[in-house]
């Protein structure tokens, strides 16, 4: 899990490269920051986006608003 409440966290790219050092293989995101999601693309470290939950009434209820929300947070970066 990576989540960015917190102090002093190290940038994106630092704990992207500290996870392609270990073993870990597939990480959740807590958001959709595109920073983190560019510092691990092509990493082959499988990510889960998070969305935030003001979000979530939304997307559930419109299909409309869950495409928006794919078309933004995921597709730019897919496959990478």
């Amino acid at each position: 899990n990576y989540g960015q409440v917190a102090d002093n966290l190290p940038p994106p790219d630092a704990t992207a490269n500290l996870l392609k050092s270990t073993s870990i293989g597939k990480v959740r995101l807590y958001g959709a920051d595109p920073a983190i999601i560019k510092a691990l693309a092509n990493s082959g470290i499988g990510i889960t986006i998070g969305a935030a939950n003001g979000d979530i009434p939304s997307l559930a209820s419109n299909p409309n608003s869950a495409t928006q929300w794919v078309n933004s947070n995921v597709l730019p970066y897919y496959p990478a």
